[in-house]
C-alpha cells in the first residue's frame, strides 16, 4: 500500500489565509495533490500532499507557517458502489480506526467548496 508525507500546517482562519498557503506553494512551483480544509472558528489544521514535500516544508517553515508531518495511506478504491465502505470495514475487522479521509486528484478533480456567502460566490465564478 502506497504511503505519504502529509504535510500539516496551523492555520488561522479568516479571509485571505488559504490563498497565502497555497501562493507560498505555487511560487515554488510545487504542486498540491490533495488537501483537506477543515471548518472551524478561529483556526484550524490543513493537511496537504504536494508532489515535493521537502521543498514545501522547507517553504512553509522560512515563511513561519507551523507545520508537522505525518505518514499516511495513499489509496487507489475502485469507483463503485461500497468500495469506501469494503475498505473501512476491512480495516475496522482488523481493529484499524480511520481517523479522517479526503480525496485527491488526479488529472482532473472536484472541489467542494462551503463559503460564507454561496450565492455571491457562484455568481463571481461564473462570471
Amino acid at each position: 500500500m502506497p504511503m505519504a508525507q502529509q504535510i500539516s500546517v496551523f492555520l488561522e482562519n479568516r479571509p485571505g489565509r488559504l490563498g497565502a498557503l497555497c501562493e507560498v506553494l505555487a511560487d515554488q512551483g510545487i504542486n498540491i495533490q490533495a488537501i483537506m480544509v477543515p471548518s472551524g472558528t478561529d483556526y484550524g489544521i490543513v493537511h496537504v500532499i504536494v508532489d515535493r514535500h521537502e521543498d514545501a516544508l522547507q517553504g512553509l517553515e522560512e515563511r513561519g507557517y507551523r507545520t508537522y508531518t505525518s505518514r499516511v495511506l495513499d489509496v487507489t478504491l475502485d469507483d463503485h458502489p461500497g468500495a469506501l465502505a469494503q475498505l473501512a470495514d476491512h480495516l475496522a475487522e482488523n481493529d484499524i480506526d480511520i481517523k479522517y479521509a479526503y480525496s485527491a486528484i488526479g488529472e482532473r478533480g472536484r472541489l467542494i467548496l462551503s463559503v460564507s456567502d454561496a450565492e455571491a460566490a457562484s455568481e463571481l465564478l461564473d462570471s
